[in-house]
């Protein structure tokens, strides 16, 4: 008995002796080949078509050097039996001078030979959903304060320039809608100076497609007065 209780402790104590620490862990195996790609999503549908904008305004462009005709959309002014005086009206004239005014004599649209008290015009009419600008180039030769080229739209004069200079270019800005544009040289009741005649050229209409666009009359000199700022003078 003592015999197998000896052998039993012989036992256990070699088997504890036997059992070493923990060892560390071995490396880590290759990684496995990637799994398969996923389905793509369903695509989502496209929206409805917005509906189309309103066209924009017509843009407008008409000129005029008067060089081979009178422009069949200018107007003249007429007699009581509608008929232009050739004498005391608008006429296309060229390699003529004008005072020692800096005159290209190219051929441009004149008004002259007007009696006292008497005016002559040319107009057009102009309508745009947009303003338009009006630009041309003047000469003046007439009776300072008292003798005028004038232009304006509807029964509104804007300016006009008389005395003696040119040439001048002239801008005016006329609001969207149906609009009469005119042009008038007119004489007062009595006298005459220079050549008493005024001369427009280069007459353009157009759409005014920027905010900062100068309207007015080029810088004039002592020798020209303007309508705004004297009109008609008392004699």
């Amino acid at each position: 008995m003592k015999n197998v209780t000896f052998l039993l402790y012989l036992f256990l104590a070699v088997a504890i002796s036997s059992c070493g620490e923990d060892g560390e862990p071995g490396p880590r195996g290759p990684e496995g080949p990637a799994g398969a790609d996923g389905q793509d999503g369903i695509n989502g549908q496209d929206g409805a078509q917005g509906p189309q904008g309103d066209p924009g305004p017509g843009s407008l462009f008409l000129f005029a050097d008067f060089e081979d005709e009178f422009p069949s959309w200018l107007q003249q002014s007429v007699d009581e039996n509608g008929v232009a005086d050739d004498d005391s009206d608008w006429f296309r004239a060229g390699g003529f001078e004008i005072s020692d005014l800096d005159y290209n004599r190219n051929v441009a649209l004149v008004a002259a030979g007007l009696l006292d008290d008497q005016f002559t015009e040319v107009n057009f009419t102009i309508e745009s959903e947009t303003p338009m600008l009006v630009s041309f180039d003047a000469w003046i030769s007439s009776e300072p304060g008292f003798d005028y080229l004038v232009w304006g739209y509807g029964e509104d004069i804007i300016n006009g320039i008389s005395g003696e200079g040119g040439p001048f270019r002239i801008t005016m800005e006329v609001p969207a809608g149906n609009n009469l544009v005119g042009i008038v040289y007119f004489k007062d009741e009595s006298d005459f100076g220079g050549d008493d005649l005024g001369v427009i050229d280069n007459l353009s209409i157009e759409t005014i497609t920027s905010a900062r666009v100068r309207t007015g009359i080029s810088d004039l000199p002592e020798s020209v007065v303007t309508y705004a700022e004297g009109g008609i003078r008392q004699k």
